[in-house]
């Protein structure tokens, strides 16, 4: 009885629902942030998460950088790079435990944290972890990463940061 005389009301304010959802989807997306490949933060939302905390958090940064690791792909045939980084972010991941951790550039990782002894020990665990090797295909690998531990006072901005990290990772291979 009702549908009959109000039918163009409900339908406006289904299809005004159904829009609503949509445009609150495609504006607040968790996944949007998620990177496809290894299941951690996407580098938006490391800009994000800065831009929000840049003046009033202190704390560190862990830089996890595994470099050369594109050669993998040229030494074993096949999808191992795509495969080996995906296995190094699960495995940083459990390492890290509640850390927040971020996928920023290709073979690039970093954790978050107010406690620098607590980056310190997570240092410790990498390390380890990495001397063990990593199994893809019934193969360890060994893969060389360098960590660095950025103290954020010497960063003002997120570009700044980026062009930090990148200074101490080009000076430790030299």
């Amino acid at each position: 009885f009702v549908q009959q005389f109000l039918h163009i009301q409900l339908f406006l304010g289904f299809a005004m629902a159904i829009a609503s959802l949509v445009l609150y989807i495609l504006l607040k997306n968790p996944y949007a942030y998620i990177d496809e490949e290894t299941n951690v933060f996407n580098a938006n939302y490391f800009r994000v998460w800065m831009r929000d905390r840049e003046n009033h958090w202190k704390g560190s940064l862990l830089v996890v950088d595994f470099h050369n690791l594109e050669y993998a792909g040229y030494i074993y045939i096949g999808q191992t790079e795509k495969k080996l980084i995906v296995e190094i972010a699960e495995q940083l991941n459990k390492l890290g435990g509640n850390l927040p951790m971020f996928y920023v550039a290709s073979n690039r990782f970093v954790y978050c944290s107010q406690d620098s002894s607590e980056l310190t020990e997570l240092t410790k665990k990498i390390t380890y972890w990495l001397n063990q090797g990593v199994f893809i295909d019934n193969k360890n690998l060994k893969c060389r990463a360098l960590l660095t531990e950025v103290d954020l006072e010497h960063t003002k901005n997120i570009k700044e940061l980026k062009a930090y990290t990148d200074f101490l990772i080009r000076r430790a291979l030299m």
